[in-house]
């Protein structure tokens, strides 16, 4: 099914019009204090990079959001992620860590009401489904790359260096990860992943807040770090959000019984 939102709809909610103006903010605070610290306050090229492309794609989400496109929720979410990623990073440096823990809590409350759109909900896994599996893939491919045939290397994929024995379990544990999301992209049917959805969010939700444990082992001069909690916030609220709007499509999957034995 499209996840195109029904010609119908022309009125907006109170909730999307409370999360339009969430979201201006935000944007307006990616557009001053994020741009600002990138670019006088640090002279590493990721987090010049990564705050340049978020301030474009808060406002592609704006624009998406008010003509209420069907990529919108999809976009808000990667929006309120990796703005949280920012935030956390603001926080661990202290750098205006009131305002980071202020906008930290308004990104909680975007989500929160992302989870409000249902639009796309079917029986298929859609184009979009697919993307965001791709992305799993690629992470889980590439950690687990490193980590099983370069274990002295592995600080290439990740924000900090382990044992060799580590890498590897690290790495098997990775590949394992991609085995699943390379069987979610050939599956056609939701019934046949409506397993790994959950799991996604899941394995992926609790790296986050075992992360946000540790924030003092983390060098934010590293593109790794970035990529870490940006997988480790976007994934799990995309995989709980699909696993959220889907959660009526409850039929039995097709074929024979599992025996029982």
């Amino acid at each position: 099914m499209s996840d195109s939102p029904p010609d119908d709809i022309v009125r907006r909610p109170w909730w999307v019009k409370v999360l339009g103006f969430l979201l201006l903010a935000q944007t307006l605070s990616i557009a001053l204090p994020l741009q600002r610290f990138a670019w006088t306050r640090t002279n590493v090229p990721f987090i010049r990079l990564f705050a340049a492309v978020l301030a474009v794609l808060a406002v592609a989400t704006l624009f998406g959001l008010w003509t209420q496109k069907g990529w919108a929720p999809w976009a808000v979410l990667s929006v309120a992620t990796l703005k949280l990623v920012a935030d956390i990073m603001a926080w661990a440096l202290d750098v205006t860590p009131g305002l980071a823990l202020a906008s930290a809590a308004v990104n909680v409350v975007i989500i929160a009401l992302a989870f409000r759109y249902e639009l796309g909900a079917g029986a298929g896994v859609t184009r979009a489904m697919r993307i965001f599996f791709a992305s799993v893939l690629v992470l889980a491919a590439w950690v687990g790359f490193w980590g099983f045939l370069a274990p002295l290397r592995v600080d290439k994929a990740l924000p900090f260096l382990v044992p060799p024995l580590h890498a590897r379990i690290l790495g098997a544990m990775y590949w394992s990860g991609a085995v699943f999301m390379l069987a979610s992209l050939s599956a056609k049917k939701w019934d046949e992943i409506r397993v790994i959805t959950p799991m996604v969010a899941i394995w992926t939700g609790m790296l986050g807040i075992v992360s946000l444990l540790h924030l003092g082992l983390f060098s934010w001069a590293l593109s790794q770090t970035w990529i870490w909690f940006g997988a480790y916030l976007v994934f799990p609220a995309m995989a709980a959000w699909i696993t959220w709007r889907q959660r009526f499509q409850d039929t039995e999957a097709e074929g024979p019984a599992i025996p029982a034995a």
